[in-house]
């Protein structure tokens, strides 16, 4: 989803020759501000790890304006926060 409220989507599996079909609802928050698409909050730990997983920067963020994308080389990059929130980040 493009844009913030709530949204729905069917996820579809099959193994074995049996396909199994569940609807998912998510909802979207407004467009966050801070740390590039993440509501930065002061005292959060935010991981950064490459698609395979591997940690590239952990931080600590010390105010709620708060970012260091910049810091990383061309990439594909998850951010998780200690909070909970998490985000896909293309560097370029």
């Amino acid at each position: 989803p493009n844009k913030a409220g709530e949204h729905n989507f069917i996820l579809t599996a099959e193994s074995n020759g049996r396909v199994v079909s569940k609807d998912v609802k998510i909802t979207v928050k407004d467009s966050a501000t801070g740390l590039d698409g993440i509501k930065a909050e002061a005292g959060v730990k935010y991981t950064v790890a490459d698609l395979s997983g591997v940690e590239v920067m952990s931080v600590v963020s010390s105010e709620s304006d708060f970012s260091f994308c910049d810091a990383l080389p061309a990439g594909v990059y998850v951010i998780y926060g200690s909070n909970g929130e998490s985000i896909k980040k293309i560097v370029k």
